[in-house]
């Protein structure tokens, strides 16, 4: 069978200089560097350069797609010819870190490291829980007269709990941010008494206040 002359054709960064033995062709490569390289690589497009397109990558360190920037570039060989890909380590805009394929960041098909898109959307879902259920700093959800206590609660009303280092049944009050101790006492009766005229004294005014405010929205 007669063999193809490649001479002069390019593929690639190569152009065919001169058959060689054991089916290869002596190559120059756009760089100026030779090379053997089987006929079928050579025409089937598995090996395009010398090498210097895995160099080449490097050129990439530094640059910017999307959120992501290249930090590190390393490339896969796949096959014994030589043929593979690039793969990089890059650096999110939101400090995460993420390896990625170069083909991938040019083609524009990854953009970010794909967690800050999830935080993005946590971050807007509470601040809108906010802007809904906070209103000068309290949420109003949290201080309703019937609210039940937690699990960890013993003494079933919110805000009284068991100050285990001084013996005492403790009594406590949170509004706008802040928290009001109002007291240790021996009795949990008293320290329930106290939070329940706290939050008539607290919470009576603000909910009257709350409920004529979204009346008149």
């Amino acid at each position: 069978m007669k063999r193809k002359d490649l001479t002069g054709q390019t593929f690639g960064r190569l152009t065919a200089l001169e058959y060689k033995e054991n089916g290869k062709w002596l190559c120059q490569c756009q760089c100026g560097n030779t090379i053997e390289v089987f006929t079928e690589n050579l025409t089937s497009g598995h090996t395009k350069s010398c090498g210097c397109l895995k160099d080449k990558a490097s050129s990439y360190i530094g640059e910017t797609y999307g959120s992501l920037t290249i930090k590190e570039v390393k490339y896969i060989k796949t096959n014994d010819d030589g043929k593979g890909y690039t793969k990089c380590r890059c650096i999110c805009g939101c400090g995460r870190t993420k390896t990625i394929r170069l083909d991938s960041l040019l083609a524009g098909d990854v953009t970010t490291c794909g967690n800050c898109k999830i935080d993005e959307f946590k971050e807007k879902r509470t601040k809108s829980l906010k802007e809904k259920e906070f209103i000068q700093g309290t949420q109003v959800s949290k201080i309703k007269f019937d609210k039940k206590p937690s699990k960890v609660n013993k003494s079933g009303v919110t805000g009284v709990n068991w100050d285990k280092s001084r013996g005492k049944w403790m009594a406590g009050i949170r509004f706008q941010g802040k928290k009001y101790n109002l007291g240790r006492f021996d009795d949990i009766a008293d320290a329930i008494s106290a939070r329940k005229e706290a939050e008539k004294a607290i919470f009576g005014s603000f909910i009257e206040w709350y409920t004529k405010f979204k009346e008149e929205e």
